[in-house]
């Protein structure tokens, strides 16, 4: 939601000022429109101000955020305090400028008569489906602050286990940048001075030597469309990632990747029982719980086969017959699925498989790093290896034709 500021002249005739909130400019001036305004000017309010902007405390709303915001929340509400008092206190507290200024609209918006979840959903980028419809359930049961440490205890979880998945991608990822580096150092800085002295030699030089000589011209040569070419590729990448198409493509192929696919399917099936177990135990249908669990789902490709499972259960369907019918799901986590809604422990059972899978991804990113650790040594030693040895051959030539 972003708030827009406005001019508009009422059915009075008169001229009024005023600011609304709105996901884009369309939908605030169809929302003005409908209150029987007409709108002369409308403009996006900025966030913050330029001193704001540049200050260490504005970054991107994360899950660690939100997770610290739960937490002290749910503390205060459970020690009595009111939620007014308690967002004033938070307010206060947190010191990501985004969160900050949100609790404040929310804050206001409450001071005015909406009731907090109301007011939470007016930013779903921050506050995710799942977390409002637990605390509308608080809020209607007047156990706001038993949601609010359920939350915190899903979401402590959820971060742990996010964070161990995304260190497993990120880990070969720094490898490379830092053997890329390592290499383009030597290329750029070490060689040319081999080149130089070898110039002096006036022989021929051995052909690993010549190759590893031309690739370091190319390289300090063309130094500025190398880094120019670096970041258009980061920007080609995103660009594929964000399109709808290039999204399930990408998607797909990581699914067959060894080892990697396997951890995407574990980490998903972990979170679709851990989100569906939570919002089952606390009241909210299975038809409400299983669209809401779908968004957890990162996996475009998983999304779609788990998004037919609710499809299904509507049609009148068993969840456990609707779940095997998801081919990536793992047969043992069906069985399961099947006796738990069979023996009336759907719950407790999707927990049970929640806390295996958790384990089971923490073995599996262990093993992928342990893994990806050797063969990186090994790449990385080939190539600094080669490159060495190439610039020494020349020097060998030589002292073997003084020996001689």
């Amino acid at each position: 939601m972003a708030e827009f500021s406005y001019t508009a002249i009422n059915q009075n005739g008169n001229e009024v000022r005023g600011s609304i909130d709105a996901k884009n400019i369309k939908t605030a001036r169809e929302l003005l429109t409908s209150q029987s305004l007409t709108v002369t000017t409308i403009k996006k309010e900025a966030e913050m101000t330029w001193e704001e902007y540049f200050s260490g405390g504005n970054r991107k709303i994360g899950q660690k955020d939100l997770l610290m915001f739960t937490k002290y929340f749910s503390v205060l509400t459970k020690a009595g305090i009111p939620i007014l008092k308690a967002l004033v206190i938070l307010e206060k507290q947190v010191d990501n400028l985004r969160l900050q200024k949100r609790i404040k609209k929310i804050r206001e918006g409450i001071e005015s008569g909406s009731n907090l979840c109301d007011m939470f959903a007016k930013f779903p980028d921050t506050f995710p489906p799942m977390y409002l419809n637990l605390v509308r359930i608080g809020e209607e049961s007047g156990m706001l602050f038993d949601m609010l440490e359920k939350l915190g205890i899903f979401l402590t979880k959820s971060q742990q286990l996010k964070s161990k998945v995304k260190g497993a991608m990120v880990y070969p990822v720094v490898i490379i940048f830092v053997a890329g580096g390592i290499v383009i150092f030597l290329m750029a800085f070490v060689i040319p001075r081999f080149a130089d002295m070898f110039k002096s030699f006036k022989a021929e030089l051995p052909l690993p030597t010549k190759i590893v000589m031309a690739i370091s011209d190319f390289v300090k040569g063309y130094i500025i469309f190398e880094v120019i070419g670096f970041f258009a590729a980061i920007w080609a990448i995103k660009a594929f990632h964000a399109w709808p198409i290039g999204r399930q493509i990408w998607d797909k192929v990581a699914l067959k990747v060894p080892l990697v696919g396997s951890l995407v399917i574990k980490y998903s099936t972990q979170a679709f029982c851990m989100n569906l177990s939570t919002l089952l135990k606390s009241g909210i249908s299975i038809s409400r719980a299983l669209e809401i669990t779908n968004n957890a789902i990162e996996n475009v490709i998983l999304k779609e086969e788990i998004a037919q499972v609710k499809v299904n259960v509507e049609a009148g369907m068993s969840i456990g017959d609707a779940i095997e019918k998801v081919p990536s799901i793992p047969n043992m986590v069906v069985q399961m699925i099947s006796v738990g809604d069979q023996t009336g422990t759907l719950e407790n059972m999707l927990e049970n498989i929640a806390e295996f899978y958790e384990e089971e991804i923490e073995n599996l990113v262990d093993a992928l790093t342990s893994l990806i650790e050797p063969i990186f040594i090994v790449f990385l030693g080939f190539i600094v290896g080669g490159i060495v040895i190439s610039m020494f051959l020349p020097i060998l030539q030589m002292s073997k034709a003084v020996s001689h």
